[in-house]
């Protein structure tokens, strides 16, 4: 007896089940390829040119005007930390995430002689720090928060990355590579209810994309007749715009961030150095803007591929019958 289930009074078969499934896992696939793609297409080249013209600041002036900053009233009453990574010992890049994961990470040996014992203890509150800030997900894969921790801390050491820690009321970055992304992450400091919140508002993001690659297109009528199947079609269509809108809160409070970062700043730096840090915020904010892109292109992509399978499926189905 064949397996059959229920949907709108047609009746389903555990090989349509199953061709549902293997369409998902392809769209799925193709996701993961497209939103890779886009990303290594693009982001590289914004964070490039972001670390261009850091590069072009006077890095005195900046310090100075830094300085100031978290000296004025506002900002000193929250006594706000810079921790600096060129000053705690490096690290060496990390290996791949697979050899993390099949424990064939070569060990490691840090030079540590010759920082105070203030500096090693910063470290290893900065490790712990890290550490806390894995991703759930990533915490029940072995291998998986040790390679994120190191990670993490070997771009923030390299200039790669900056950071606003605004439970720690602290900002980590290399104050030598990074400084003047300090402002912004100053800014995300002083308004940090709302960064949680665009970091709330993104997480149904992967519930979205994996239920909108497992829903089937349900079946309209001839003339569309059946208006609720066309409606959640419709919806099933429309989610790689949802899924890019998902990315619209974090684009936002990022470009807050630099606003009022750049206005901590303005009475202490030149037009020219004000226009250069505003132009790399502008480089740096449109990696989220590619971001939420490439999520929308990917998913768009993945029920293209998933719908293509499943317009087929008769086909696909005869192929491995007759292979079989």
């Amino acid at each position: 007896m064949p397996i059959t289930v229920s949907n709108n009074n047609n009746a389903f078969t555990a090989k349509d089940i199953v061709l549902n499934a293997g369409g998902a896992a392809a769209g799925g696939a193709v996701y993961l390829a497209a939103n890779k793609a886009v990303k290594r297409a693009t982001l590289p080249y914004l964070s490039a040119l972001m670390h261009e013209e850091f590069r072009k600041t006077d890095t005195v002036t900046i310090k100075n005007a830094l300085s100031k900053v978290l000296n004025t009233p506002p900002i000193a009453r929250r006594k706000i930390r810079i921790i600096d990574f060129s000053r705690l010992p490096k690290i060496s890049a990390p290996q791949s995430k697979w050899d993390y994961i099949f424990n064939k990470v070569n060990p490691e040996n840090i030079d540590r002689t010759g920082y105070s014992k203030e500096i090693l203890q910063q470290e290893q509150k900065i490790d712990s720090i890290l550490k806390c800030m894995v991703p759930k997900w990533k915490r029940r894969i072995k291998g998986l928060p040790e390679h994120h921790q190191k990670m993490s801390r070997y771009m923030l050491q390299e200039g790669l990355n900056a950071m606003a820690l605004p439970n720690a009321n602290s900002v980590m970055a290399n104050m030598s590579k990074m400084n003047a992304a300090v402002f912004h992450e100053i800014g995300h400091l002083l308004d940090p209810v709302a960064n949680v919140k665009a970091i709330k508002f993104k997480r149904p993001l992967p519930y979205l994309i994996i239920g909108s690659l497992l829903m089937p297109k349900l079946e309209t009528g001839e003339n569309g007749e059946k208006k609720v199947n066309k409606f959640i079609n419709y919806l099933r269509n429309c989610t790689p715009i949802l899924a890019a809108a998902a990315w619209l809160p974090v684009i936002g409070t990022e470009g807050l961030a630099s606003e009022k970062g750049l206005n901590l700043a303005k009475p202490y730096l030149s037009e020219n150095n004000l226009n250069i840090i505003k132009k790399a915020y502008k480089y740096a904010g449109s990696t989220y803007v590619m971001g939420a892109v490439a999520t929308g292109l990917a998913l768009f992509a993945g029920l293209k591929c998933k719908d293509w399978f499943l317009n087929h499926r008769k086909q696909i189905a005869q192929k491995v019958h007759d292979k079989i």
